[in-house]
């Protein structure tokens, strides 16, 4: 059982997990793309909150906090190219 709160994390250059630790947000996404990466190939940033997501053409859709609010597991959140 997890302790503590879910965080949104980016992994690598462009992609967002939800996840309790670092270490889990690169199994996270490395189950998830299922490409081998290593994890000392990929960097870890825990991600504010106040992120404010856009779509593909700009437009504000909410912030990541909002996301994160139907957030109940560790997952693959998102990702851009």
């Amino acid at each position: 059982m997890a302790t503590g709160y879910l965080k949104a994390y980016q992994v690598g250059e462009s992609d967002i997990v939800s996840a309790y630790t670092e270490s889990q947000a690169i199994r996270v996404l490395t189950d998830y793309c299922s490409t081998g990466y290593c994890e000392g190939e990929l960097d870890v940033t825990e991600q504010p909150f106040e992120m404010e997501l856009q779509d593909e053409e700009g437009n504000y859709l909410q912030t990541l906090g909002d996301y994160m609010k139907t957030v109940v597991k560790a997952e693959y959140l998102f990702g851009w190219e």
